[in-house]
């Protein structure tokens, strides 16, 4: 497995696990708001994101392309969430905060490392 494939799953490990602690302080808003959409949407999409961020880092060593093009999707999926909550004030706030540059960062990070022709490479042999 070369660097960059190597890289790409380490920080979707770092990733997997701040979407899990976020998904469990979600859920439990949940638990103490009950059944609102505010909560429920973004517990969902945690649940999903972690769900195929485990995926991919699991299949990584499989070799297979669809691994490596579903890494890439769902970064690219967070990527314009973290877009789309910078621009509309998610956090309540008008500037975006550090985790989501963080979250945003690591995203654009895995992207690049797996765009990268010995990433490439490496899936399709």
């Amino acid at each position: 497995m070369p660097g960059t494939v190597r890289a790409a799953r380490t920080i979707m490990c770092v990733q997997m696990v701040l979407t899990l602690v976020m998904t469990a302080i979600l859920a439990l808003l949940f638990v103490q708001v009950g059944w609102s959409a505010i909560v429920l949407l973004p517990l969902l999409f945690g649940i999903a994101t972690a769900v195929v961020i485990v995926l991919v880092v699991v299949k990584m060593k499989s070799r297979r392309k669809w691994v490596r093009w579903t890494g890439i999707g769902i970064q690219g999926v967070n990527v314009i969430s973290y877009v789309v909550g910078a621009f509309t004030g998610s956090n309540g706030f008008a500037t975006p905060s550090a985790g989501e540059f963080l979250g945003l960062g690591l995203s654009v990070a895995v992207i690049a490392l797996l765009l990268v022709q010995s990433s490439a490479a490496w899936f399709d042999a």
